[in-house]
């Protein structure tokens, strides 16, 4: 099994296990959105997480896994968004292609009706967002 791990900051989230989405949701603001594609090979787990900022003084904290149903090699997709107060960032994306250990891949993503091409060549040693 291949599992991709995330710890947020202690506080409230929100795990949405049918889109396979989780959130922050702190109604002052500063809230991330985890997303990824709606048809990627994975599940969405709940874990328990911890922080210390004093030693032997814990506090717990949101956490989650990614796990993949493939073997490796894998590919795991994963857009982290900030986002202020309750409105939630409406991400839809592209994949075309991708294959695990190819030189080069790209990515097409929208965040909020704003369009974003992200991708890297590992031959030319070129990655770009635009």
């Amino acid at each position: 099994m291949l599992d991709l791990h995330f710890q947020l900051a202690p506080g409230p989230a929100a795990l949405e296990a049918t889109n396979r989405t989780v959130q922050t949701v702190s109604p002052e603001g500063g809230n991330v959105l985890v997303w990824t594609p709606p048809d990627a090979p994975v599940a969405l787990i709940e874990e328990k997480g911890q922080t210390s900022s004093k030693f032997h003084v814990k506090e717990a904290r949101p956490a989650f896994a990614y796990r993949h149903r493939e073997q490796g090699p894998a590919i795991f997709l994963t857009v982290i968004v900030p986002f202020e107060g309750g409105r939630v960032p409406a991400i839809e994306g592209s994949f075309p292609g991708m294959e695990p250990g190819a030189d080069r891949l790209e990515i097409g993503l929208t965040v909020n009706g704003v369009v974003w091409t992200l991708g890297r060549d590992l031959v030319s040693g070129d990655a770009w967002c635009r």
